[in-house]
């Protein structure tokens, strides 16, 4: 990933490795967030919203500072993440003072409408009734075991992560670190499929919707995003840049 006149404001080793879930065959998932520092792409006509770079073994995606607050805005959850993650590769103070206006970057009733419509798009994709983004391995578990493992495992982490923040504000990245045993569930089902019926698996996504359900109906935190906190930010962030350049007209 060419990083020349950009500067990176957090990065992270996400996926599996974030959430306390990974095995010996898991990809490493760098997560981050960066911001133009040439002149062209601060106020000009160039712009680059989302960088990748993917091979066998690793994805990379970084994402524009600006874009990400759109993200966030739209109750993004992995934008949200990088918002409570605890480990960091790389961690700027502009991303410090981002995290400690979290809450006022998160809209709660976004979040759980979008945490719904991603539980049922996932439960769809777990049952093999939609391919169309699953990788070769996730189709090989359907054909044998019919369903995919890893699909059901994200679907209960995201209905996990929600109830808690819907009680307490927090929205757990590592379910290691804060439930161990859940984990440890969850895990059993990536790496031992085969001790798990579909519709074993399809009752436990069905619970947790009610679980998300009540947490937040009964919610004791309510959220809004604030657009004037973040172009506050943006100041912050861009303006430090824009004033070391020279204009030449």
């Amino acid at each position: 990933m060419n990083f020349d006149n950009r500067k990176i404001l957090v990065q992270i080793r996400g996926g599996s490795h974030a959430y306390g879930l990974s095995t010996p065959t898991s990809d490493v998932d760098v997560r981050g967030v960066f911001v133009d520092t040439s002149l062209d792409h601060l106020i000009g006509l160039q712009r680059d919203e989302v960088l990748v770079q993917q091979n066998e073994t690793q994805d990379q995606v970084f994402t524009e500072f600006r874009h990400a607050l759109k993200l966030l805005r739209s109750a993004n959850t992995q934008m949200i993440e990088l918002l409570f993650i605890t480990e960091w590769e790389q961690k700027s103070p502009e991303w410090t003072k981002v995290m400690s206006n979290r809450a006022s970057l998160i809209d709660s009733a976004r979040l759980f409408s979008g945490l719904r419509g991603y539980m049922q798009s996932e439960l769809k994709l777990a049952n093999g009734e939609r391919t169309g983004k699953l990788g070769s391995k996730r189709k090989e578990a359907i054909d044998r075991y019919g369903f995919s493992p890893k699909n059901f495992v994200q679907l209960f982490r995201l209905a996990w992560a929600g109830s808690i923040f819907f009680q307490s504000g927090f929205f757990p990245v590592s379910v290691k670190s804060k439930d161990p045993l859940f984990a440890g569930w969850l895990l059993d089902i990536k790496t031992h499929p085969e001790k798990f019926t579909r519709d074993q698996l399809n009752m436990k996504a069905a619970a947790f919707e009610v679980d998300l359900i009540h947490a937040y109906e009964y919610k004791n935190v309510v959220t809004v995003f604030d657009n004037d906190v973040a172009t506050q930010l943006c100041y912050e962030v861009y303006y430090p840049l824009l004033n070391k350049k020279t204009f030449k007209i």
